[in-house]
């Protein structure tokens, strides 16, 4: 049998096979923080064990109650942007002891329900494509906010947990704020402090606070 050697010129950039898809993930998109961009974190966490330093956590839910994921980084409801800014939210986890309601805004507005959530049945969605204000908004000419926001529609009291992870991209405004504004989560009082500071004693009521800080992250999988 007559055995020939050829030399095939690879087309394409990815390896070893030539497609254009270098990396691709099967069961999560994955995040990965480019210049311009800046990762945000928001959840919170109603317990039976109650409230500690970090600001997302508290006591349990109550019937009927509505509560508001908080940013892990100041500790205030929501997460939002400026004019020229843009944010996405890429993935949601819940889980609860008591059947509750979750749904999303944006500026306010209802965008996103998930339905009755089940006790013992933890929730998890991973979008295929995020929500983004930018979708709403494709110039950033106007501030904009997403909230994610839990009910419980239960008889009883229980305990929920929510994380969501988002990005804040820039378009055309100056490199991100060097600070941020805390919010006490023990009195409300709130204060300016440079975005690298973590750990905080409220100037009001004196209590301890820790929060996050993830400005220098830009990779996340």
């Amino acid at each position: 049998m007559d055995i020939s050697n050829h030399v095939v010129q690879p087309e394409g950039v990815g390896s070893p096979d030539g497609q254009i898809d270098v990396s691709s993930s099967i069961q999560r998109s994955g995040i990965a923080v480019k210049y311009g961009q800046q990762l945000k974190i928001g959840g919170i966490i109603c317990d039976s064990m109650g409230s500690s330093v970090f600001p997302w956590t508290r006591g349990q839910l109550t019937a009927g109650e509505v509560v508001y994921a908080i940013d892990y980084e100041s500790g205030t409801p929501g997460t939002s942007c400026l004019a020229g800014q843009g944010v996405d939210l890429f993935d949601l986890c819940v889980a609860t002891s008591v059947k509750i309601k979750v749904w999303l805004t944006l500026d306010g507005q209802l965008v996103a329900v998930t339905g009755i959530i089940s006790p013992g049945t933890p929730y998890y969605q991973n979008w295929v494509k995020s929500f983004a204000t930018l979708d709403v908004d494709p110039s950033a000419s106007s501030p904009h906010s997403i909230e994610c926001a839990i009910k419980n529609v239960d008889i009883s009291n229980g305990d929920v947990s929510l994380r969501g992870t988002f990005a804040i991209t820039s378009l055309h405004t100056p490199p991100f704020p060097v600070s941020k504004v805390i919010r006490c989560h023990w009195c409300g009082y709130k204060w300016e402090v440079p975005r690298e500071v973590t750990v905080l004693t409220c100037p009001s009521c004196k209590k301890e606070i820790w929060v996050f800080d993830f400005s220098h992250r830009r990779g996340v999988m």
